[in-house]
């Protein structure tokens, strides 16, 4: 009968760096690096005001790049008015890409937060991420992606005397079936959309909704899931939930422009006549995964 000491695995010389035998050859199997922001907002979706450049180690054969848009920001609001929240920033994956005979440096560009819209309306659209330099292909091998980005988040829109005008249940945004973010030129890639708002069942008190948001996909290594945010106040900014909706989820915690990459902004609130920002939305998010 074996024993345990028989059972157990043993390194060999070939486990060893020839130059230095006390040194493993595989430093690690895997392993990750993100880029984020959580300073900033910006007006422009098109502006990429945080770059990054990163090159891969030299022992990294492959990479993985994953990549999420700027959430949308909230509309403003004035005299008797709320809106619906900002959509998510999309989703764009790199699957598999082997950099064994070229490794390149990367210029890494992340959506910064949208700004907070002090416009009576629709807020502003989200950032976009993307990377445009650099060694880029699909998971088959051969096909280029130059144009790997992630869309930021549409914006949201507020309108007048929504208060206590829905039934039970969960209402979408008007435009929730024909508008979203999108990606490009990924191997794999989700929207981002548009959320809601639910009712309380038991009494149609506006004070008793909720914003229905979305969380980007993949964040938390699955599919986009969604988010209730009570509205407790008729006379609020949008950016008020930002400390409380950040607090020990990723890197959204510590201020009203430091949401969850990639999650709008909530609309503002207004009941009386004054005139409130809405919320701006998550920054973008970087991830690369470094296998050897």
């Amino acid at each position: 009968m074996a024993d345990l000491k028989s059972l157990l695995d043993k390194a060999t010389a070939d486990d060893f760096d020839g130059n230095d035998p006390s040194m493993p050859r595989n430093k690690y199997y895997s392993c990750q690096v993100a880029f984020a922001t959580t300073c900033g907002v910006s007006h422009n979706r098109d502006q990429c005001k945080h770059e990054f450049c990163w090159t891969p180690e030299p022992d990294v054969t492959r990479v993985k790049f994953q990549m999420w848009g700027g959430g949308g920001g909230g509309g403003g609001v004035c005299c008797c008015s709320w809106g619906f929240s900002g959509g998510a920033g999309a989703y764009s994956e790199l699957q598999n890409i082997d950099i064994t005979n070229c490794k390149t440096e990367y210029r890494i560009c992340i959506g910064p937060p949208s700004c907070c819209s002090p416009v009576q309306s629709c807020g502003y659209r989200g950032c976009k991420s993307y990377i445009n330099n650099g060694y880029l292909r699909k998971c088959d091998g051969t096909t280029c992606a130059g144009n790997f980005c992630a869309e930021g988040g549409i914006s949201g829109c507020s309108f007048c005397f929504m208060f206590n005008c829905f039934n039970c249940g969960i209402y979408m945004d008007p435009r929730y079936q024909t508008t979203c973010s999108c990606w490009f030129d990924g191997d794999l890639g989700y929207p981002g959309r548009l959320g809601g708002i639910a009712t309380f069942c038991s009494n149609n008190n506006a004070c008793w909704y909720k914003h229905y948001t979305q969380i980007p996909a993949m964040l938390e290594t699955c599919k986009e899931r969604w988010e209730l945010t009570r509205f407790c106040a008729q006379n609020m900014p949008g950016g008020w939930d930002g400390c409380k909706i950040g607090q020990g989820y990723l890197m959204g915690s510590g201020g009203s422009h430091q949401r969850v990459p990639g999650q709008g902004g909530i609309s503002g609130s207004a009941v009386g006549g004054n005139c409130y920002c809405g919320g701006p939305g998550g920054p973008g998010l970087v991830r690369v995964s470094m296998f050897t």
